[in-house]
């Protein structure tokens, strides 16, 4: 990161809630099915990330994620401002990955609405996915396309180290690893409920 410390406060069973100093992020739920229908469909938000999605596939998406949830105690986020906590503005998000060949580890997504973009917050939103992972000791890895530059100045911003180039559904991509010093990217926040014991 640039000098700069972004905290992140965590909060709920298995970090059930984060926040930052502009975002909220809560567990997903199946009642958000709807918002992820809309982020999904849009060309724009989905171009880098295997093109829109329509409402049948995002269903059993949504129901995947909720049972990850379930099984590993960590997951996907719904984002929303911090400011506006009843309008979500995005996804983030940790998905158990075990790719043969690699060591398992806690993959790292985000991915926000067209009106979101270019604020800043898709690396509070990063930062927040290392920070819930090095909290639970899980290892951290984060891959996109070769081509998408936005996406991979966000992962090197944050502090992701580039480790190969991989041909994945026919298309480049690239995946990174977070290094192994483990140095963090956030400072942690103790809930105000906590911070009394």
């Amino acid at each position: 990161m640039e000098n700069s410390i972004i905290e992140v406060q965590l909060r709920g069973h298995g970090v059930e809630q984060f926040s930052t100093p502009r975002l909220i992020g809560r567990r997903l739920l199946p009642a958000d099915l709807d918002f992820l229908v809309e982020l999904h469909a849009s060309p724009g938000v989905m171009g880098h990330s295997g093109g829109p999605r329509t409402a049948a596939s995002t269903e059993p998406f949504v129901r995947s994620n909720v049972a990850h949830w379930r099984y590993y105690q960590f997951g996907l986020y719904v984002l929303s401002p911090a400011d506006d906590p009843d309008r979500p503005i995005g996804r983030a998000g940790l998905r158990w990955d075990r790719r043969d060949g690699e060591t398992p580890s806690a993959d790292v997504s985000v991915v926000l609405t067209e009106a979101a973009w270019g604020r800043g917050y898709a690396v509070e939103a990063g930062t927040a996915m290392v920070t819930i992972a090095r909290s639970l000791e899980l290892p951290v890895t984060a891959g996109c396309r070769a081509d998408h530059a936005v996406a991979r100045a966000v992962l090197e911003k944050i502090g992701f180290v580039h480790t190969e180039n991989q041909l994945r559904n026919g298309e480049d991509w690239v995946r990174y690893r977070w290094p192994e010093d483990g140095r963090s990217p956030a400072r942690l926040v103790p809930h105000p409920a906590e911070s009394h014991r």
